[in-house]
């Protein structure tokens, strides 16, 4: 399968959801790839837990993307993740400073080089928490490292569409 191709496919694929929000984690140190999935999933984790209780089978959609910094090997993380607000009866989180609160301490609570220092909470449009305007262009600006040899931008193993939990 050609680059281009991949790359329409998937974008159709993820873009059968829609998405509310990009969140980008950032590490204040140098970690490899498995450091990062690590913490991405200790995330995921706790910001299940947090937002749904310990107890509940439920799950934000949500799209993880881990990406390599151009300026070193290491890595960042994306998240696209629907707004918690939409599943049930959570209109605590139509406040979008409760929610950002909650994800950067479940950044904080994932990995000990988690960067919080620039996760500014009360910023009108912080850089680290976007709204989603344009679902398929950011889709396809998220998948800008993918190559034929190189498909594992996207954590396929930790998205989630149907906002259950798989334990």
């Amino acid at each position: 399968m050609n680059k281009k191709l991949y790359i329409q496919e998937t974008i159709n694929w993820i873009s059968q959801n829609d998405f509310d929000f990009l969140i980008t984690l950032h590490f204040t140190e140098e970690v490899g790839r498995a450091k990062t999935e690590k913490a991405l999933t200790l995330f995921l984790n706790k910001l299940n837990n947090d937002v749904f209780g310990n107890r509940s089978s439920k799950s934000l959609i949500q799209v993880p993307f881990i990406e390599r910094n151009s300026y070193d090997n290491s890595f960042h993380i994306h998240i696209l993740c629907e707004n918690p607000a939409k599943r049930g009866n959570r209109s605590h989180f139509e406040d979008p400073i409760y929610f950002r609160k909650l994800v950067k301490k479940c950044w904080r609570f994932s990995a000990p080089e988690a960067a919080i220092k620039n996760m500014k909470i009360h910023e009108d449009n912080p850089l680290w928490i976007k709204r989603i305007d344009d679902q398929k262009r950011l889709i396809s600006y998220l998948l800008k490292q993918i190559a034929i040899d190189n498909l594992d931008v996207v954590e396929v193993d930790k998205l989630n569409f149907e906002g259950q939990r798989r334990f």
